[in-house]
Order: C-alpha cells, then structure tokens, then sequence
C-alpha cells in the first residue's frame, strides 16, 4: 500500500519530466529538451537551483529556444528564492545590458543580495561600484568593507584581486580605511552570530 501511494505522489513529477537530479542527469548526458522539462517540473516546487538552470537554458538556446526575457525572468525568480549565483547573474546582466536595459541600480542591488550571502566575486564587485558610486552612492569606507570581506590570503583569485586594487586602496586616507575596517569587523560579528 505504501508502495502505491508513493507512486501515486510522484506521478505527476514524473508526468512532467523528474526532478532536480533527473534534470542534472540528463544535462551531464547532453539531452537539453529531457534537462529543461526536468527542471520545469523541479522548479514547480520553487527549487532555486532548478530556477537558475533553467535560466541559463533560456540565456544560452540549449534544449529551448533562447529567450533573453525568459532567462531573465528565470534568474529573477531564483534570486528571489535566495539563489546566489543568480543574483550574480541579474548583477552582471543588469551591469552589462544583456537580455535587460542597463541598470546601475539594479545592478548593484543584485551584486549587494549575493554579497551579503558571502560571495567574494560578488563582494569585490561591489566594492568596486560602492567606490566609484556606479548605481548607489559613492562610499569608500563601504567599499573598503567589501574588498577586506571579500580578501582571503590564500586565495588565488583574492590575490588578483588585491593586487589590482591595492593602488585605489593606497590612496585612501586612513580615517576611511580604519572605518572600514570596523565595518568589516560589525558585518562578520553580524553575520558569525547568525544575525
């Protein structure tokens, strides 16, 4: 009996085409259109992860036919699920024009949600759009959290990083820097406690 109900509840899914991993399958295996219904059905049930693939479906033409505002309606809807790699996406797109009108604005926003998540590339990024006031207000005590939350000293590309925007970083005065670094230090105590 157990047995049955089981099957009952996921027929629909499969109906659909699988789930999440079912798509990932067939993504790996190179069999687009089986991967997109997968992670149509999967996303049904409001998986990020599934969201996104699905987006960079849309965004690339692979297993559908590319559509620019589906890829970015897709991105939209992971980011607001939490999705950080979509929320870089939005970030990049919005920052570049591509599928979107070029937005500062929105850009930043993007960047800033997956920054606050942790994600360096999205941390450096928003260091450097804080500093040059491209989208929000110019702040180089803000973007000097951002670059000090983003460097890792055994990172290869924190070394990168660092190494480009070691002349801007310089130049600061040490009123800034120092601000920054306690805001650094509040947005870890905030983060480390859960807060």
């Amino acid at each position: 009996m157990k047995r049955l109900c089981l099957l009952t509840l996921l027929a629909p899914i499969a109906a659909l085409g699988g789930t999440y991993d079912d798509g990932v399958h067939f993504l790996n295996a190179k069999d687009y259109s089986k991967a997109a219904r997968a992670f149509h059905a999967s996303a049904a049930s409001g998986n990020a992860a599934a969201e996104r693939r699905i987006g960079f479906l849309y965004y690339n033409g692979t297993g559908v036919e590319q559509d620019g505002a589906a890829a970015l309606a897709w991105f939209e809807r992971a980011a607001e699920h939490g999705d950080v790699e979509s929320q870089v996406n939005l970030g990049k797109m919005y920052e570049n024009g591509l599928f979107a009108p070029q937005d500062d604005a929105k850009s930043a926003h993007y960047f800033r949600l997956a920054a606050e998540q942790g994600h360096r590339g999205a941390q450096f990024r928003l260091g450097e759009i804080t500093y040059l006031g491209t989208g929000v207000a110019r702040d180089p005590a803000e973007a000097m959290k951002w670059w000090l939350l983003a460097s890792d000293p055994d990172d290869d590309f924190s070394k990168r990083m660092n190494s480009m925007l070691k002349p801007t970083m310089g130049k600061l005065p040490t009123g800034v820097v120092a601000e920054g670094e306690r805001r650094a230090r509040d947005w870890k105590a905030n983060h480390m406690s859960g807060n």
